[in-house]
């Protein structure tokens, strides 16, 4: 695994030299997952279970770093009415409501709807986290009794140990290459972070002279103890 997080940081500081913005550093860090999940996939004959229309991982708790944030914000605003904005921003805002007193491990316990949902699928997909873009399933039938039994944290993870290992490396690897050209990598809880990005445009601003782009209110909690599919498949 540890050329994977030589080969990442290499490539994410290459791009760094270029190009800065949030967009291009996004899109960077999925191409090198896919290169990797890719590979693996086709190395060892791997069917993934996942298929559109499935979004019983759209449940989990993500976190984000900023760039991705800002991304899809970007990303919203060019698409969205201005309605449809504040239909989002009313959803974004009641579940930052409803998970704001929860523990880490309260909030992966539970089913709590991503704001970003529609219809049964990924609003955002094209630009979605990354962290959604290297999830994936082995097992749709686990995801299934996970999804029914969310305090369930008996039910092993589902993504294929390989590439679970791989991403992991990588986003070491991304994430001190961040720190090394002075960008914040810290990990954001994706509701409460993408609402402080569309109240306060002016935080793209902080992101970009390398302070820390959102209030402490929406950082990750403390890392949870990992061994199931509700953590150990979703943890970065």
């Amino acid at each position: 695994m540890n050329v994977v997080y030589k080969e990442e940081n290499a490539s994410l500081i290459q791009s760094l030299k270029k190009n800065r913005s949030p967009e291009n550093i996004h899109e960077t860090v999925v191409k090198f997952y896919d290169r990797i999940s890719n590979r693996i996939v086709a190395d060892n004959q791997l069917n993934i279970a996942c298929e559109r229309g499935c979004c019983y991982c759209c449940y989990l708790r993500v976190e984000v770093r900023a760039h991705e944030v800002f991304t899809i914000a970007r990303f919203i605003h060019e698409k969205r009415s201005e309605q449809e904005m504040e239909i989002l921003t009313n959803k974004l805002r009641s579940t930052v409501n409803a998970i704001g007193g929860l523990t880490r491990e309260e909030h992966f316990a539970r089913n709590i709807e991503c704001s970003l949902l529609l219809d049964g699928e990924c609003s955002v997909y094209s630009v979605r986290p990354s962290l959604c873009h290297k999830h994936h399933s082995m097992d749709a039938d686990r995801c299934r009794r996970s999804f029914q039994n969310p305090s369930d944290v008996s039910i092993p993870p589902v993504g294929h140990p390989l590439i679970i290992q791989s991403t992991r490396a990588a986003i070491l690897g991304f994430s001190d290459a961040l720190d090394k050209v002075g960008l914040d990598s810290t990990l954001y809880e994706l509701n409460a972070s993408l609402l402080a990005a569309l109240d306060h445009p002016e935080y793209g601003k902080k992101w970009r002279k390398g302070k820390k782009a959102f209030p402490r209110s929406a950082e990750a909690k403390p890392r949870l103890v990992e061994g199931s599919l509700r953590s150990s498949s979703i943890l970065r």
